[in-house]
């Protein structure tokens, strides 16, 4: 084997492993492009999912409020038909549940 055979075996044998690595460097590009794409589709759903969330968190304050305010009607009006009813015997400013018997006013 010559010097000219060994340096043109070395030169094939240099530019085999040159191209192997730049195989492996494109391989191992695809599957960092594939995850890349993954954690955007990924972080995408998570944005939905986040969005979702913060509008049933609104739907929830706005359900709150609502029966809230249905509870404030529902005081008012039982208050109203109380005082309705004890005007309607007669028992006008005092509290129903502080109203004396007069039958037992003697005790």
């Amino acid at each position: 084997m010559t010097d000219e055979d060994t340096t043109s075996s070395l030169q094939i044998l240099t530019e085999r492993a040159e191209q192997l690595q730049k195989w492996e460097q494109l391989e191992k590009l695809e599957k960092l492009s594939i995850e890349n794409y993954n954690l955007h589709r990924q972080l995408a759903r998570c944005q939905q999912l986040w969005c979702a969330t913060i509008e049933l968190v609104q739907k929830s304050c706005e359900v709150l409020s609502s029966l809230k305010a249905g509870l404030q009607r529902h005081v008012a009006e039982g208050a109203n038909a109380e005082q309705y009813l004890l005007e309607f015997k007669g028992l006008s400013g005092q509290n129903s549940f502080h109203a004396k018997d007069k039958r037992a006013g003697w005790i």
